[in-house]
């Protein structure tokens, strides 16, 4: 499940737990850092922070920026959420992410083709739900599964791209 928060500031709420996660209210201002590697950000990028939230990229962008846990700054400007990445010259809008599920592919990964199965350390069982193909390869990479107004969909460590995904277990 979602990890505890870890170090909020006191304006931030407390981190998404399942359905309806809170929205910080606004004018506030969380600081935080990535949790492990960032690599910048393509069109549907999800973000763990190390406070606990998980932050999703809401419109298409592209920046590529390695750094392993930078800090970074979420501020509420004209209506919207915009994650500041420390070294990163551009500013990202995002909105807080409803992560279901948090955990780690319990055996060696090297993507998915269409009808992966993956089996987490928590004892959950997923299955690919849609068409798509990633090549990646990793020891028991973490994993988090989201909601999005129709699917879920999993994020794998090391992946830019996500894949939706059902409960077979």
């Amino acid at each position: 499940m979602v990890c505890a928060p870890q170090a909020l500031c006191p304006a931030s709420p407390p981190p998404n737990a399942g359905a309806g996660g809170v929205p910080p209210p606004v004018g506030s201002i969380i600081e935080s850092r990535i949790d492990g590697e960032f690599e910048g950000w393509t069109g549907e990028t999800v973000f763990k922070l190390q406070n606990g939230q998980y932050w999703q990229q809401v419109s298409y962008a592209y920046r590529y920026h390695y750094a392993f846990s930078p800090a970074v700054r979420i501020v509420s400007e004209n209506g919207r959420y915009m994650m500041h990445v420390d070294g990163v010259d551009a500013s990202l809008a995002v909105e807080l992410a409803d992560v279901v599920v948090d955990s780690q592919i319990v055996s060696n990964f090297d993507g998915w083709d269409g009808d992966t199965i993956f089996e987490l350390a928590n004892g959950q069982v997923w299955q690919q739900s849609g068409a798509g193909v990633a090549v990646h390869v990793a020891v028991r990479p973490r994993a988090f599964i989201y909601r999005e107004p129709a699917t879920l969909r999993m994020q794998v460590q090391g992946i830019d791209k996500s894949v939706p995904v059902t409960q077979l277990r």
